[in-house]
C-alpha cells in the first residue's frame, strides 16, 4: 500500500509542476508523473500477487 500511496504523491507532484511551468521543464513534469504510474502499477502488481 505504500508505494501505491508513493505513486500517487509523485503523480500529484507532476500535475502540480506541469500546471506551473512552462518550456522544456514540461517534458520533467511528464517523467516525473510517468514514474509516479509505474510505481502504482509496481504496487498494485506486487499487491496482488501476494
Amino acid at each position: 500500500m505504500k508505494k501505491i500511496g508513493l505513486g500517487i504523491a509523485i503523480i500529484l507532484f507532476g500535475i502540480l509542476l506541469e500546471l506551473s511551468i512552462e518550456g522544456y521543464l514540461l517534458y520533467f513534469a511528464w517523467v516525473i508523473g510517468a514514474v509516479g504510474l509505474i510505481i502504482v502499477i509496481a504496487g498494485c502488481v506486487s499487491k496482488e500477487s501476494n
